[in-house]
C-alpha cells in the first residue's frame, strides 16, 4: 500500500459547507489536533466531523425509497 493511501482515506469534506451543497475539504492541523475549513472557518475534531456527517445523512435516509402512503 502506498504511503499516502492512508492520508487520502482520511480526508473529510467540511460538514457545514457540505450541508450548503458546496464541497470543500477540511485540512488537518497536527499542532491543535483538529480539522479546519478555509472557506467557512469550521474547526472540529474527527469525532465532531463524523457526528455532523451522521446528521447530514439522516436528512437523506429516505432519498432512495418510494413513499406510497402519506
Amino acid at each position: 500500500m502506498p504511503k499516502n493511501r492512508k492520508k487520502i482515506m482520511e480526508e473529510f469534506r467540511c460538514p457545514l459547507c457540505l450541508s450548503r451543497e458546496c464541497e470543500t475539504f477540511v485540512k488537518y492541523d497536527p499542532k491543535h489536533k483538529d480539522y479546519y475549513c478555509s472557506t467557512c472557518e469550521y474547526t472540529g475534531t474527527e469525532n465532531d466531523v463524523k457526528k455532523m456527517y451522521a446528521v447530514i445523512t439522516s436528512r437523506f435516509k429516505l432519498l432512495n425509497k418510494r413513499i406510497k402512503t402519506f
